[in-house]
């Protein structure tokens, strides 16, 4: 590999983040030995000076790490290299890369520092090829070189209303509480058992709702629902309240997030699906979500690639008319068979049948305080799963237009329309259960051409339609 000759220093900031990761072991172990011998100072003393050697080490290496952590760019390429102890170089072509970030705190922000990610088709599922920390001037500056930003053709900004709106849809206990369990745990585990035994002591749940009848067991679970809801719906506004995407010639560039501030450079000659996705209240308020796939984004960075947020149709159009395609509604398109139809919502069906049942027999049970709030959450459930069965039934086929292959199908809680460039697909299948052999159905894939064979599938298609839609596909 042929090396850069001047390599340039990363930002101090590198010595901190390096610390950070260690922050709980640094603290936690002091602050509890101090807390249990609170009046006795040569304890405390004696605490303190048992980690001395610990910080010590810890800042060394963290300072040896910064000091090994350079950068430099010649012939449109990005030299990168790192390590004191073992080290790591790469180099990466600025026409390879998929996706630029630049994260901003407010320690970032105390520091005059730029967190900097860039990716490729082959980063991890969870880190970037190349991170680096670098001062305010020179991460612009990079950015700029990495990716030339030309003039904005098109902007867009989302409201406000509809980031509130999107909030109180997309928030859910579940969510709060899921972004809260980790700090609790930790500190549980780090702080012993008391703290924690003592934070949950505090909710009284014997007052308010006991006069309504409702039992304590319901009222902790109420109460634990709305707190972690409250989390989730300030987590998704910080996150979106700034959402702003500029679309130039070859980039789009995203800014959001206020806390945490999020800018992110996706080159659109490595997009590989444009996809519209709903929820069932999304579909109802007809609004759209708009995601664009590059190999870069895995699962675990679904945000990093939302370019639309809670758009209707022709905001859409108007954006994306230079740019991408918007599905049009085809009546080429290749459907599911009607046939299939009870087989694809008889898994809902049964569920909702069921939840009804135990619905009744809970209100004729004289103990029916706890199981009838379950057996609602139950009914609701049921429903929701039902509505999205027929409605993803309804929507799911492949049709081509243009020299683009649209998807329409469903996963696990939203219907989607993916919108696919003939040239991105690497491979596709079809193949044949039993039952559909016998009624001459197929289900066909999609394979794209990236690293973790993002696919795309629709079941119970009529067999002749999809061998006739795949020769043309083959002429292109």
């Amino acid at each position: 590999m042929k090396k850069a000759e001047n390599y340039f220093k990363v930002s101090r900031y590198t010595i901190f983040e390096y610390l950070y990761r260690f922050a709980f072991v640094l603290i936690l172990p002091v602050t509890q030995q101090i807390l249990s011998c609170i009046l006795d100072p040569s304890k405390i003393i004696s605490a303190i000076t048992t980690n001395t050697f610990l910080v010590f080490i810890l800042v060394n290496w963290a300072y040896l790490e910064c000091k090994s952590k350079k950068y430099s760019v010649k012939d449109s390429k990005l030299f990168f290299t790192k390590g004191f102890l073992i080290n790591h170089e790469c180099s990466v072509d600025f026409c390879k890369l998929q996706s630029v970030l630049i994260r901003k705190n407010f320690l970032t922000l105390v520091f005059s520092a730029n967190k900097l990610f860039f990716e490729t088709s082959s980063s991890n599922k969870s880190k970037p090829d190349i991170s680096l920390t670098l001062n305010k001037k020179k991460s612009e500056s990079l950015v700029f070189e990495v990716i030339p930003l030309s003039q904005i053709k098109k902007t867009y900004k989302v409201k406000i209303s509809r980031v509130l709106l999107m909030s109180l849809t997309w928030s859910n206990p579940l969510t709060g509480l899921l972004l809260l369990s980790p700090f609790f745990e930790r500190i549980g585990k780090m702080m012993g058992n008391k703290l924690r035994d003592k934070f949950y002591s505090t909710i009284d749940s014997n007052l308010d709702f006991a006069l309504l009848g409702v039992s304590p067991l319901i009222t902790a679970i109420i109460r634990i629902l709305i707190v972690g809801w409250f989390v989730a719906f300030f987590v998704h506004m910080f996150k979106f309240i700034n959402f702003k995407s500029n679309w130039m010639k070859n980039v789009v560039f995203i800014n959001k997030g206020i806390l945490v501030n999020l800018q992110i450079a996706i080159c659109l000659n490595n997009v590989n699906v444009i996809m519209l996705r709903q929820t069932l209240i999304m579909k109802f308020l007809k609004i759209y979500n708009v995601y664009v796939d590059v190999n870069s984004c895995k699962k675990n960075k679904k945000d990093q690639n939302l370019v639309l947020l809670y758009s209707r149709k022709e905001e859409i159009e108007k954006v994306l008319e230079d740019f991408f395609i918007f599905p049009a509604h085809n009546n080429e398109k290749i459907k599911m068979s009607p046939e299939t139809r009870n087989g694809f919502i008889l898994a809902p069906s049964i569920i909702f049948v069921t939840s009804i049942i135990i619905f009744i027999f809970v209100i004729l049970n004289k103990h029916k305080n706890i199981y009838l709030a379950f057996s609602i959450f139950y009914i609701m459930f049921s429903i929701w799963w039902l509505c999205l069965k027929i409605l993803a039934f309804k929507i799911s086929g492949v049709s081509l237009e243009q020299k683009n292959i649209v998807i329409s199908s469903y996963n696990y809680f939203s219907i989607y329309s993916s919108v696919i460039s003939i040239d991105k697909v690497q491979l596709f299948k079809i193949y044949q259960s039993l039952p559909q052999k016998k009624s001459k159905l197929c289900s066909v894939e999609f394979f794209l051409f990236s690293k973790n064979k993002k696919r795309f599938k629709v079941d119970n298609l009529q067999l002749s339609k999809v061998e006739k839609l795949l020769s043309i596909i083959k002429e292109f």
